[in-house]
C-alpha cells in the first residue's frame, strides 16, 4: 500500500477548505469573494490550517469557518470552544 506523504495531500486540503470557508464568508458577512479570500488568507486560522505541524487536516471547513469568526470576534482562533476542550 502506498501512502501519501501530508505534504502532497495538504494542497488539495486547503483548497477544498478555503473554497468552503470563503463561500460561508461571503454568504454570512456579504462580502465580495475576493474580500473574503483576503481576509481569510490573512487571518491566524489559515496559516494554522497551512502549518502541517498543527494536524488540523481532522477539523472540517465548517469548523474552520467558527474559527475564523472567533478570531474576528477575540483575535485569537484559539478562543473557540472545541480547541479549548482538547488542550
Amino acid at each position: 500500500m502506498n501512502i501519501v506523504p501530508m505534504e502532497e495531500f495538504m494542497p488539495e486540503y486547503l483548497y477544498l477548505n478555503d473554497k468552503e470557508v470563503i463561500e460561508k464568508i461571503v454568504e454570512v458577512f456579504n462580502k465580495s469573494e475576493m474580500d473574503a479570500f483576503i481576509e481569510f488568507l490573512d487571518s491566524e486560522t489559515y496559516r494554522m490550517c497551512a502549518d502541517i505541524n498543527m494536524s488540523m487536516w481532522d477539523i472540517g471547513s465548517s469548523d474552520i469557518f467558527d474559527m475564523w469568526v472567533v478570531e474576528k470576534v477575540t483575535g485569537n482562533p484559539r478562543n473557540i470552544n472545541f480547541m479549548r476542550m482538547e488542550n
